[in-house]
């Protein structure tokens, strides 16, 4: 009997959590539209794909593939938790993310390296699901903070 019960806890908590998950709006494949994109950071990237899905600790993956203006390829990765604790972050001139979800199409994150903090934005998926939008303020050249707003379609 305690395994039954057991089994029906397990389950029911597996299909929460994926119902969590699948209901947050970013989980997808999305790519960069340079059109609609604003980058005063540095030069605009060829492309940018980012993918997000749901991981198993409860916050989202994040991968993203990137081919500079020159043609160099990068990429960057994180597991993101809107819980406002800073996670790792790897490939990008920051090394830490926090995140704090608003509403369910909105997070607000904080970037950090070093231990302090590098730049801040929010990230909003449209009402009807088919446009990203990120908006961050980082250190651009000579050091001068400024904005980006970069634009991505879901694939």
């Amino acid at each position: 009997m305690h395994q039954l019960k057991a089994l029906l806890v397990g389950a029911v908590m597996t299909l929460a959590w994926g119902a969590a998950h699948a209901a947050d709006p970013v989980i997808g494949t999305w790519t960069l539209n340079a059109a609609k994109s604003v980058s005063k950071s540095g030069p605009m990237p060829k492309s940018q794909v980012r993918t997000y899905a749901a991981a198993p600790d409860g916050g989202t993956a994040i991968d993203v593939k990137i081919v500079g203006a020159d043609g160099t390829e990068s990429a960057q990765s994180a597991v993101m938790k809107v819980d406002g604790k800073p996670g790792p972050f790897k490939g990008a001139a920051w090394d830490s993310l926090s995140s704090v979800q608003k509403d369910p199409n909105t997070v607000e994150f904080t970037l950090y390296k070093g231990g302090k903090v590098f730049g801040a934005g929010v990230r909003t998926v449209s009402p009807d699901g088919k446009t990203l939008t990120i908006r961050s303020a980082v250190p651009g050249p000579g050091g001068v903070r400024v904005e980006d707003t970069m634009v991505y379609d879901r694939k």
